[in-house]
């Protein structure tokens, strides 16, 4: 009689090892932002491509990315989240196939392609399929560990890939996603029930597919564009205005048909409102924020890869913690005021970057890294639990689509702007501190060893990128006081449109 129910013991491992799917799905979709980043330089010199082409190495999965994550979260209630996630994974090690054979950049943008495909499908499948296995408190705990293991995939991708391409080579970073997402649908298909959306019209409403792709693919471009031809040039401006006037077509057509990819009512919800603002903020500071740092170690302090990958090792470690913590504080209080702390102390990780000059090192580093760790993972966690349950269990994956396809819109404009204001601020720095320099040296390998003026300068440009994201993160935080003040993680149970 002291024995517990089998069925209970039976459900309590299927749902933690629901946990551990999705928690893979979700640190290899995130991880593969980040890694292939040190790896670039390698592959540059192996396929002889150039500046440009290697750049869309990066830019190929994040742009695919953001344009089919909402249809991809749709698709997925419509037609199963099993189904949808199980698919995702596999075109995800198809693609990881493909780019560990690729023997010339065609081949590594369409495997990364392919990836990002499969990652639009696992992103919001692998959160809608947990929110279906985990209720009312365990839900916000879950939804923490499964944010915290996706931040953690971030910021392992450059220590992950800076060891693998040093001590084996890039081509490895592609090898590794094959077993552990071969794991992952394993233990999908065994654990798994397939669950949809039973309250939405099965039909597809093809153009609104086809306007959001345009859309986030033309802003994405736009961005990109203006970065490296200028925000004021006639594409950047002519890419920008295709976006607009696609994006109101969109909420036009989408308002009137029955069967919408994405509701226009879902904005009435304040709570779903503060949370696509504040993880807009959040997805504009924490990609940049890392990419920065990799300039900072590599071309500041000159580390090498292998070097640069195992300093943020402790990073890794704070958004495990932090995560897990912000985790149980949404499971048992109001989410307003974790929200609103956590883009705080991320503004001042950002406003630490104001103190650099010519002789800091890695320990101011380290620190504004650490507090970006723990305002970060409460701004992850809560964003997460408010647009999931802001919307209900059954637009989980639509509303999942959204936090994703927002998060990798802000982080390439972030991005973007953020790498504009640097290089502007570094011409700008050494045209005064050393006109003799050669700016295009600086900007590629950093400065000079024993230069002061061009440390000082690059420091100063370092700076002013970290105010910018700083300023972004002080308007996330102001977004997120509008939060109902009694907002909680327990999960609307139908669509909810209405201000709470």
């Amino acid at each position: 009689m002291f024995l517990r129910n089998p069925t209970d013991l039976s459900n309590v491992l299927k749902r933690r090892l629901i946990l551990l799917a999705t928690c893979l799905a979700v640190f290899l979709v995130a991880l593969d932002v980040t890694i292939i980043n040190l790896a670039l330089p390698s592959i540059q010199r192996d396929l002889e491509v150039t500046l440009v082409e290697r750049s869309w190495v990066l830019k190929a999965y994040t742009l695919t990315f953001a344009i089919l994550v909402i249809v991809g979260g749709k698709l997925g209630d419509i037609f199963g989240r099993k189904r949808f996630l199980v698919l995702g994974a596999s075109l995800f090690a198809v693609g990881s196939l493909v780019g560990f054979f690729s023997m010339d950049i065609r081949v590594l943008l369409t495997a990364r392609v392919v990836q990002a495909i499969g990652s639009a499908m696992m992103m919001p499948g692998s959160l809608s399929v947990l929110t279906a296995a985990y209720q009312g408190r365990n839900l916000a705990t879950a939804v923490g560990l499964w944010g915290s293991i996706g931040a953690l995939g971030f910021v392992a991708g450059p220590l992950i890939g800076g060891a693998f391409t040093s001590l084996l080579a890039w081509r490895a970073i592609f090898l590794l996603n094959v077993p552990v997402i071969l794991v992952a649908i394993g233990i999908i298909l065994f654990a798994v029930r397939e669950s949809r959306d039973e309250t939405i019209d099965r039909r597809i409403h093809y153009l609104g597919v086809v306007l959001i792709a345009l859309s986030v693919m033309m802003l994405a471009l736009a961005i990109v564009g203006g970065n490296e031809n200028g925000w004021t040039s006639s594409s950047t401006l002519v890419l920008f205005a295709l976006a607009g006037v696609s994006m109101i077509v969109l909420v036009i057509t989408e308002s009137r048909v029955e069967y919408p990819i994405v509701d226009p009512r879902f904005f009435r919800n304040r709570a779903f409102s503060v949370g696509v603002l504040v993880r807009f903020a959040t997805g504009f500071a924490f990609v940049p924020v890392i990419f920065m740092s990799t300039v900072y170690l590599q071309d500041f302090l000159h580390k090498s890869a292998l070097e640069a990958g195992l300093l943020f090792l402790p990073v890794g470690g704070a958004i495990v913690a932090a995560t897990l913590f912000w985790g149980k504080v949404a499971a048992n209080y109001s989410l307003r005021w974790p929200m609103v702390l956590g883009m705080l102390i991320t503004s001042v990780a950002a406003f630490l970057w104001l103190t650099f000059d010519a002789n800091s090192d890695y320990p101011i580093l380290l620190v504004s890294l650490l507090l970006a760790s723990i305002g970060g993972a409460a701004a992850f966690v809560t964003t997460t639990t408010v647009l999931v349950n802001s919307l209900g269990v059954n637009k989980a994956g639509v509303a999942s689509g959204i936090v994703y396809m927002t998060q990798n819109v802000s982080a390439t404009l972030g991005i973007a702007l953020v790498s504009s204001v640097f290089l502007s601020s570094l011409r700008s720095e050494l045209a005064t501190r050393d006109p003799a320099a050669d700016y295009q040296l600086v900007q590629s390998f950093g400065p000079a060893v024993g230069s002061v003026p061009q440390a000082e300068a690059f420091a100063v440009a370092l700076s002013h990128a970290g105010l910018v994201v700083g300023i972004v993160l002080l308007l996330g935080a102001v977004s997120a006081f509008f939060l109902p003040r009694n907002f909680t993680d327990t999960p609307q149970t139908s669509d909810a449109v209405e201000t709470p």
